[in-house]
């Protein structure tokens, strides 16, 4: 069990390889892992226990209420439905950034994250999302 304060990360993913890697790096950095596999489980893990920080992939795989929602529309679903929450993201996704900058900074993502992805590069944007006193740089 996480020690008390630790930094809760909600990582939504739909690939169960690149999840299980993701969640690893996290949790190996002393953070706690949420995991979430559609949009539907991101948005009841989210309104159950409000994570620090949502590491969200933009390709998501089926039906959030009904309707498409790819990992950016659950990020929207999110802001519009708790407006008064300090949600952070970062999004991670091996789409072209360029391909979604407009749409993801509209949305408030705080950077994105190519895969596959590197390890201390991912670590460096969480500590550095999420304020953490133990970011070397």
């Amino acid at each position: 069990m996480p020690a008390i304060g630790t930094k809760r990360i909600l990582i939504i993913e739909d690939d169960t390889v690149t999840l299980r890697a993701l969640a690893q790096m996290v949790q190996n950095a002393g953070y706690l892992a949420i995991i979430a596999t559609d949009g539907a489980e991101a948005i009841k893990n989210f309104e159950s226990d409000v994570p620090d920080l949502m590491l969200v992939d933009i390709n998501l795989a089926g039906e959030t209420f009904g309707q498409q929602l790819d990992g950016l529309g659950v990020i929207d679903w999110l802001n519009h439905n708790h407006p008064a929450l300090p949600i952070k993201y970062i999004i991670v996704s091996c789409d072209d950034p360029q391909k979604y900058q407009g749409r993801a900074a509209a949305i408030g993502a705080l950077s994105f994250i190519r895969k596959p992805v590197e390890k201390d590069s991912l670590l460096a944007e969480i500590r550095r999302a999420i304020g953490d006193p133990l970011d070397p740089g």
